[in-house]
C-alpha cells in the first residue's frame, strides 16, 4: 500500500501469461520453451539480435522457430540470462530424494485404494517439531452417499459415481 492508500505498482503479467515484459517471459521454442531475462537496454539488444529482429514484437515468432539448445547456447554467448523451461515436473515429484527426504512427499497405506503418494509437510519449524501426524489419507465417510445425494458434496468422480453408491 501507499500513503495514499492505493495499492502500489506491480508487474502484470501479458495476455498470453508467458511474462510481464519482452525481457522477462517465457518464450517457446520448437522444441520446448526458454524463460529469459533481458531487463536492461543492452540485453534487450542482445535478445533481438539472437533473434534476428529489428523490435521486441517479432521476438515471439523468430524464436519460435528455434531449438532450445541452440537457443540457449546463443543467448549465453550473447550474455543473456536464459533457462530451459523444466515441463511436466509432476512426473519426477513423486520419486525426487530431496522431496522424500524433506516431507515434501510422503507415501501411506490408504485402506481402500492402497499405497499412495501424497504432498506432505511444506514447512519446516526445526527442532519445534510439528503437531501433524501426517498426511491424512481420503476416505469415504458413512455420510458421502447422503452428501451427494443431497448436492451438498463436491462433484462426484466418474470412479464413484460408478461405484454403486
Amino acid at each position: 500500500m501507499l500513503e495514499t492508500q492505493q495499492v502500489a505498482p506491480y508487474p502484470r503479467l501479458d495476455h498470453d501469461q508467458t511474462g510481464t515484459s519482452p525481457g522477462y517471459r517465457v518464450y517457446e521454442a520448437c522444441d520446448g520453451w526458454v524463460a529469459i531475462v533481458a531487463l536492461d537496454d543492452p540485453r534487450r539488444a542482445a535478445l533481438r539480435a539472437v533473434a534476428g529482429v529489428g523490435t521486441d514484437a517479432e521476438l515471439v515468432e523468430a524464436l519460435r522457430t528455434r531449438a532450445a539448445a541452440e537457443l540457449l547456447d546463443d543467448l549465453g554467448a550473447h550474455g543473456v540470462p536464459a533457462e530451459l523451461v523444466a515441463e511436466q515436473q509432476y512426473r519426477s515429484v513423486w520419486d525426487d530424494p530431496e522431496n522424500r527426504r524433506s516431507g515434501m512427499v510422503t507415501t501411506y497405506e490408504q485402506a481402500d485404494w492402497g499405497t499412495m503418494d501424497q504432498f506432505g509437510a511444506f514447512w519446516c519449524f526445526g527442532d519445534v517439531g510439528s503437531h501433524s501426524s501426517g498426511p491424512v489419507p481420503p476416505l469415504a465417510s458413512i455420510h458421502s452417499r447422503s452428501l451427494w445425494s443431497s448436492g451438498s458434496g463436491t462433484t462426484r468422480s466418474a470412479t464413484s459415481r460408478g461405484s454403486g453408491w
